[in-house]
């Protein structure tokens, strides 16, 4: 399947832009300038199987490219399957994720699999029903930036560039 890149969101001076190369979520800030990278995992708990799920895309994001960040949403207590933080990616302009009938993705950390270790700061990354998932201690640094963003009133734009 191939990605649409028709739409390229305008970056203004208060945004920034995230996005997942297939083995990293990298934080650009206006400007280019990388300003963070983190090893991150979007591999669905399909992976591997020849049954996909409903979408093609055995439980993974679609790719696309202008997805919104929403607020990160604390959790307290944190969940298993999310670690403590959750933060929402809304569809694009050409709706990527509705055409492929996802909803509900986001970034976060945790790991229901894992037991009481779902919290620990370096967690394996474990497979997800279609979000990205991000070791703990990075996942906090990952909200502090979001929402540093948007404090100042800015937008973070998310490609999935991974097919």
């Amino acid at each position: 399947m191939s990605v649409s890149l028709e739409h390229e969101p305008t970056i203004g001076p208060n945004d920034a832009h995230a996005e997942f190369d297939g083995t990293h979520l990298k934080f650009y800030v206006y400007g280019g300038e990388l300003r963070h990278e983190w090893p991150c995992l979007d591999v669905g708990v399909l992976d591997g199987n020849s049954d996909a799920d409903q979408t093609g895309y055995h439980h993974k994001c679609p790719p696309g490219n202008g997805y919104i960040v929403g607020k990160p949403q604390a959790l307290n207590p944190a969940e298993p399957a999310y670690g403590n933080f959750f933060t929402p990616i809304e569809d694009d302009p050409d709706g990527d994720m509705r055409i492929h009938g996802r909803a509900g993705i986001g970034v976060h950390g945790g790991g229901s699999a894992l037991g009481s270790h779902f919290d620990d700061p370096e967690q394996p990354l474990r497979p997800t029903y279609g979000c990205f998932r991000l070791h703990n201690a990075d996942n906090e640094e990952w909200v502090r930036a979001v929402a540093f963003v948007q404090a100042h009133g800015g937008t973070v734009y998310f490609d999935n560039l991974q097919q």
